[in-house]
């Protein structure tokens, strides 16, 4: 596993105490090490450094792109006037079936239009357990005694306010190697039912739900 130099250098921002005490965490859940605190946070960096350099080499995973919902063929079939369906209640599992018996009376558009719907409604009734990963551990720990929270990188946070749906399309950010931090973050959204961040470019708190 490498080291995030990123995310290490947003910990500056929180001063000498938490910026340590950040660092400390850091190392010893993503790589199991301990950190005497007493060390200068340069120290710490070099300390961790040497462990890394003394660690197995990283496995590499190649991630398959994930597959469409709903395959349908394309169908060349007459245009209607008008043509109202109701999709409140359709099981994507029998969207084809459906699709099948109506294609008479529906256009090549109208059929996207009801698979891109009921794809839809099928990935926003996912649960939660559906969307971590196997074996999930969270990759850090909330910081603060009282109103809790984490200091995360300006970019993953854009990427979220970019992104509506982000919870359901985590495995779509690019970068890969933080994906962790987007699933922990979705777990303790779950859990508290809110979770707040501290973004590394302007220091703002922002609270995600």
């Amino acid at each position: 596993m490498k080291i995030d130099y990123d995310l290490i250098n947003s910990y500056k921002q929180l001063g000498v105490y938490k910026s340590k005490a950040a660092l400390g965490a850091y190392a010893e859940e993503e790589f199991g090490l301990k950190i005497q605190r007493n060390l200068s946070f340069e120290n710490m960096i070099v300390r961790l450094e040497e462990h890394v350099k003394a660690s197995s080499p990283i496995t590499k995973f190649i991630l398959n792109e994930p597959k469409t919902d709903v395959d349908l063929e394309v169908l060349t079939v007459p245009k209607v006037e008008t043509f109202e369906l109701d999709v409140a209640d359709v099981n994507p599992e029998d969207a084809k079936k459906i699709v099948d018996s109506i294609k008479e009376q529906l256009t090549c558009n109208d059929i996207s239009a009801l698979a891109k719907q009921v794809a839809s409604r099928n990935e926003v009734a996912k649960t939660i357990e559906e969307i971590l990963p196997p074996d999930f551990k969270p990759c850090f720990t909330p910081m603060g005694n009282v109103e809790t929270f984490y200091p995360l990188s300006y970019w993953i946070n854009d990427w979220i306010q970019e992104h509506e749906n982000w919870k359901e399309i985590i495995h779509e950010y690019p970068r890969i190697q933080e994906h962790k931090f987007l699933y922990t973050l979705l777990y303790y959204i779950h859990k508290h039912g809110s979770f707040t961040i501290r973004e590394t470019r302007n220091g703002a708190y922002i609270t995600l739900k």
